[in-house]
């Protein structure tokens, strides 16, 4: 998130995550602790288009 000059934004008082993503595995980690999400079963016409 990118806030206008000037405008205080909390979320950037932190220094971003290190969130690398290893594309032969499909890991994504988040400082180092590693992320899961389960499958979607579904998935609605208007997500498909990002894709």
């Amino acid at each position: 998130m990118i806030a206008p000059s000037g405008i205080h934004c909390s979320t950037h008082d932190q220094p971003p995550a290190d969130t690398p993503v290893d594309g032969q595995r499909g890991l994504v980690t988040l400082d180092g602790t590693p992320l899961h999400s389960d499958p979607a079963e579904e998935i609605s016409l208007n997500r498909l288009h990002f894709l």
